[in-house]
């Protein structure tokens, strides 16, 4: 076999050598793209039961409804990729909702009272889902870092057909939301709405031992417990204290 003959058998098998090479870098990068998917699926998964897991337990070790909404607004918040956020309360007989709990929002922001035949929240009820909706500078709040988001998630707090309040979430951008996004975001508006008739039946029960039921009037309960108060206070401030009894 002359040269020629050799350099082209050998050339032949480092051609081929070079093709199985560039077929299994591609089908390694291939696969690495796909497990950093799975991962970014797997770690969403992870944020996601992790966010439910926090406010139900919330729910469930505390009647401390501040604690329970402020869990739920600051997880949904980072998970969506929020700048800030508001979470309103409906009053009993009242037509307004008002902001309990909210983070990275400026202390004079606009927005502390919400009505609940205006939008965007009108346009998520009847959506009956989360709703991303674009603000005007007339309506966006002030936020702690400066400047003003440009779009509102808006989310509905209901139990059994009945608002109880709603979650905002503000962006810089808008989003189009997925159905698993808005499952979830439902998913933290349901436990938000536990905690909030935990809150709105331990507050009734509360009222109920301090006041008398026939006459509304404070009870003997409410009388001692507000005299300890106040014996307290007149120590902390080395104060006197009187006590009449008509």
């Amino acid at each position: 076999m002359d040269l020629a003959a050799v350099l082209l058998i050998t050339s032949v098998f480092l051609v081929l050598a070079l093709i199985l090479l560039t077929v299994s870098l591609m089908r390694n990068r291939g696969t690495a793209r796909e497990l950093e998917a799975a991962l970014a699926d797997e770690s969403g998964a992870r944020d996601r039961a992790a966010l439910l897991l926090a406010i139900a337990s919330a729910v469930n070790s505390s009647l401390a409804l501040e604690e329970v909404l402020n869990v739920a607004l600051t997880h949904a918040g980072r998970i969506m990729g929020a700048v800030a956020g508001a979470m309103y309360l409906v009053r009993t007989g009242k037509t307004e909702m008002y902001r309990e709990a909210s983070y990275n929002l400026n202390t004079r922001a606009r927005g502390g009272m919400r009505k609940i035949n205006e939008e965007p929240l009108s346009s998520a009820l009847s959506a009956m889902r989360p709703l991303v909706v674009k603000l005007d500078e007339q309506t966006a709040p002030g936020l702690d870092t400066g400047g003003h988001p440009q779009h509102v998630l808006v989310v509905p707090i209901q139990r059994s057909g009945q608002l109880m309040g709603a979650m905002e979430l503000y962006l810089n951008a808008w989003r189009e939301l997925s159905e698993d996004q808005a499952g979830l975001l439902n998913g933290v508006a349901s436990q938000a709405a536990i905690a909030i008739r935990h809150a709105q039946l331990f507050q009734a029960q509360e009222e109920n031992a301090l006041t008398d039921e026939l006459t509304k009037l404070p009870n003997r309960r409410h009388l001692a417990q507000r005299f300890l108060q106040e014996m307290q206070r007149a120590r902390r401030h080395h104060n006197a204290i009187a006590f009449l009894m008509i």
